[in-house]
């Protein structure tokens, strides 16, 4: 053990606390990483900028091939490294898989990269976590560490390398989607307080890739850091700066969702490319929210032919907030004509993940409803409500869905209802005003929330509540039988119909919700084998030889989904239940 690393060094590390918090207060941990010796302060440092956390051994290869040395000089050892992190989790600076505590990384991250040693620690990241991984066992050649890319993307920000930064962002995004950097950064930056003066030295595409971060944050959980309200004044004081102006493609969604239209336009003025697809969906929302609903369909529409050419991509929608007002754009036409059109845009968003899969759902239980379909939307709400997500405009498109299938959802769910209007009336008023609208009609004391809606609805020219035109419950039973009655066959049509060859049956277990295709040959006059499973690549890809398939099986196959997974990126296929069992609802199979 080096002499610096004394009984009293682990006196003063662990201080006289017999009961370490399990989330001390960052103040308090900063004190103690304040009053570290060189040695331990090193470790936490170079623990702190490799982020993920990492073993004692292959911590150790880091310190060691960077040639790293303790205060005394000598080369570190495993008995020497494991001793100083064994105090630093005993001091509550470590977690409990030896990895930074979270609410010291950032900065302790910050004064690694200043000290003395900054740069070897750098270095010994770099070189001790490749981001090619040999496979020689699974595959030829060599695959990404994903791990290791964020690893580097995030060094890169407190480095201050712009070149480093982008050029692994655009590399992570390649080599690891469908996960995109810039949703990783907002997590890795969630809880972090970020000081403008800071950002402020970082290169500009570093900056604003963090204020994309701290926003999407703050719009996909309604929850503000208290560190936003300073970085986005400082930036829209920047937008005319050189290099920055990409502000104006980060901020405006923000004050969409605010409800600032006249800001909304101001940023719209500023993209001067009238074909640019930002500009075109600002145009679609403005017009929207202003109850131009014929304007808003066509500039969606123009901005989703342009996206869908620049992405070189047919099966593909607006994503996100503009996917979700488009869709809406579409309903409250009230055109049967356009139901395919909004089918095949829920489609094409539900394929991959997304924070806002529960309002596409939440749109597709409204699409059910006025197709006829109560009993599929009905079944639908009750896994989306019990999975509510966290994002705050899926969860009012899901209160607006109950609201239009039954008003007793939103009389059972007033107290819901209201604490969400609490949450985001004063941060996103337009999202606000959809459960103040639905509270409006159903709270026991609607009076505020009818103030409210007068209050924040100055040059608002459309009531989401109305969006589809709502009917009583036997006048949608009688619908929803026309629709059965219509789109089935007569006995005697039957009759006539040459009976296919193979068919595809549907097992589903109502515990597990586990959902099973399987393909049956036609046996005899009447029969049917006992099936054989089918490989969910054929049925995802719609392969052309299940030309048995019928409108419901395909109905029920929108909600395959198929994604990546491992170090080796397989391919997985999984049914989204929450879309695929409703859809399963009167299948005669």
């Amino acid at each position: 053990m080096p002499p610096w690393f004394t009984s009293q060094t682990t006196d003063n590390l662990i201080h006289t606390m017999n009961d370490i918090r399990t989330h001390p207060s960052s103040p308090d941990l900063w004190d103690r990483y304040a009053s570290l010796p060189a040695g331990p302060r090193l470790v936490l440092g170079l623990k702190s900028l490799a982020f993920v956390s990492t073993g004692k051994t292959v911590f150790l290869e880091c310190l060691t091939r960077a040639g790293l040395r303790g205060p005394d000089g000598k080369v570190w050892a495993s008995r020497s490294v494991n001793a100083v992190l064994d105090a630093l989790l005993a001091a509550g600076l470590l977690t409990e898989d030896l990895a930074c505590q979270p609410a010291l990384l950032h900065s302790v991250s910050v004064d690694a990269v200043a000290s003395a040693q900054g740069a070897l620690l750098v270095g010994a990241v770099r070189g001790a976590f490749p981001t090619r991984r040999n496979t020689p066992y699974y595959s030829y050649g060599q695959q990404f560490d994903c791990d290791a890319l964020l690893r580097l993307i995030r060094l890169a920000i407190y480095t201050n390398d712009e070149a480093g930064f982008t050029a692994n962002r655009d590399l992570h995004d390649k080599e690891c989607a469908p996960h995109r950097a810039a949703d990783l950064l907002a997590l890795v930056f969630r809880d972090t307080t970020l000081a403008v003066d800071w950002l402020a030295s970082r290169h500009p595409a570093i900056q604003l890739a963090l204020l994309d971060a701290k926003l999407s944050v703050f719009l996909r959980s309604g929850v503000p850091g208290p560190d936003l309200p300073a970085l986005i004044a400082h930036y829209r004081a920047q937008q005319d700066r050189e290099g920055f102006a990409a502000v104006r493609r980060v901020l405006p969604q923000y004050d969409l969702l605010a409800g600032r239209l006249d800001e909304v336009r101001r940023w719209i003025a500023r993209i001067e490319d009238a074909t640019d697809v930002t500009r075109l969906a600002l145009e679609g929302a403005v017009a929207f929210l202003e109850g131009r609903n014929a304007a808003a369909i066509q500039h969606y529409r123009d901005a989703l032919k342009l996206h869908r050419k620049q992405v070189g991509k047919r099966k593909l929608f607006l994503e996100g907030v503009h996917g979700l007002l488009f869709l809406m754009a579409l309903l409250r036409a009230n055109d049967a004509g356009l139901q395919a059109e909004i089918q095949a845009g829920l489609d094409a968003t539900l394929s991959n993940p997304s924070p806002y899969a529960g309002g596409f759902l939440a749109v597709q239980a409204l699409l059910w409803l006025v197709q006829g379909g109560e009993t599929k939307a009905r079944a639908l709400l009750g896994p989306l409500r019990a999975k509510m997500p966290a994002e705050p405009l899926s969860a009012a498109c899901i209160a607006l869905a109950e609201h239009a299938v039954d008003a007793g959802f939103s009389r059972a769910h007033r107290a819901d209802l209201a604490a969400r209007f609490e949450q985001l009336k004063d941060q996103l008023p337009l999202i606000a005003r959809i459960h103040a609208e639905i509270l409006a009609e159903m709270a026991e004391a609607p009076g505020p929330y009818k103030a409210y809606l007068t209050a924040t609805g100055l040059g608002l020219g459309v009531a989401f509540t109305q969006l589809i035109q709502t009917r009583q419950p036997w006048e949608r039973a009688l619908a929803s039988l026309d629709a059965f009655l219509g789109s089935g066959t007569s006995k005697a049509d039957a009759g006539k119909a040459p009976r296919k060859a193979k068919r595809l049956v549907w097992f589903v277990d109502p515990e597990t919700e586990h959902v099973e295709a399987v393909e049956q040959s036609a046996k005899g006059r009447e029969g049917w084998t006992d099936g054989r499973p089918v490989a969910m690549k054929r049925l995802h890809e719609r392969d052309p030889r299940l030309d048995y398939l019928t409108e419901q099986d395909r109905a029920a196959l929108r909600g395959l989904r198929k994604e990546t997974e491992g170090w080796y990126g397989e391919e997985t296929y999984a049914f989204d239940t929450a879309r695929t069992i409703p859809a399963l609802i009167g299948h005669p199979a």
